[in-house]
């Protein structure tokens, strides 16, 4: 499969909270990687592809809170009958402030560099 992603992925979860296409209620669900161009929520109920999401999250488990608009870009359906790895929907961020933007360039940035800590040997 062709890679499109103009963004590195870093691991990111998170509680977000979205509503798709003006919706009257948000919904919540959790995160499972961010990059500086968008955020996989995982769900078993996507919105389709297209779909415009009013997004909010935070990044430290503050008060602070990230506010975007995004688009469904692609969506890993949930079937009932086969294996579900990864159930859920990628969400291109599409607007949000310069400084909403800087805090998550900074924390896949953050996350990106930290190395893996090696697994201590059997004993």
């Amino acid at each position: 499969m062709r890679e499109h992603r103009k963004h590195e992925r870093v691991p990111f979860r998170t509680q977000i909270q979205y509503r798709a296409d003006g919706g009257e209620h948000f919904l919540m669900e959790d995160s499972h990687n961010v990059s500086e161009g968008g955020i996989f929520i995982a769900t078993r109920r996507p919105a389709p592809m297209g779909a415009e999401l009013e997004i909010a999250f935070s990044v430290d488990g503050s008060a602070n809170q990230i506010v975007a608009s995004g688009t469904v870009v692609w969506v890993n359906a949930w079937r009932e009958d086969g294996p579900n790895p990864n159930p859920g929907m990628g969400i291109r961020f599409d607007r949000m402030s310069e400084e909403a933007r800087a805090t998550i360039q900074s924390v896949v940035r953050r996350i990106a560099i930290v190395p893996a800590i090696p697994e201590a040997p059997a004993a």
